[in-house]
């Protein structure tokens, strides 16, 4: 299987809330770093810390691309009115995430700096 699929099955297994076929798509020893928080979670941990999320979300897969046996994915996960994005940089070894980097962030979860003002773009 393709490092992009392997990352795609993940997140629609996760989605359909199928744990135990989540759980055969990562790897036991796979380290997963959140730099964002200074996380770091092994495969399995993080598959529990993602079934113990509080319930009610949706994940919705917004680009994968993959080169040389890495996927990077574009996730937007939806809880009630919360919106979380992650771009996620992952390993696989063809049927497992053996490694990854998430970087989380609220969507519009940040203040630009006044001095990009004059970049943006103007609406159509």
């Amino acid at each position: 299987m393709s490092s992009g699929a392997v990352v795609r099955r993940v997140h629609d297994l996760m989605q359909a809330r199928d744990w135990a076929g989540a759980r055969t798509c990562v790897a036991d020893d796979a380290v997963i770093d959140y730099p964002v928080s200074g996380e770091r979670f092994s495969g399995l941990s993080w598959m529990d810390m993602n079934e113990a999320y509080p319930e009610g979300w949706s994940i919705e897969i917004l680009e994968i691309v993959e080169h040389a046996g890495r996927a990077a994915a574009r996730v937007r996960v939806t809880l009630g009115a919360e919106v979380a994005l992650c771009a996620g940089f992952y390993s696989t070894d063809g049927e497992r995430i053996t490694g990854g980097t998430e970087i989380w962030t609220t969507e519009s979860g940040e203040t630009p700096p006044e001095w990009r003002r004059p970049f943006w773009r103007q609406s159509d």
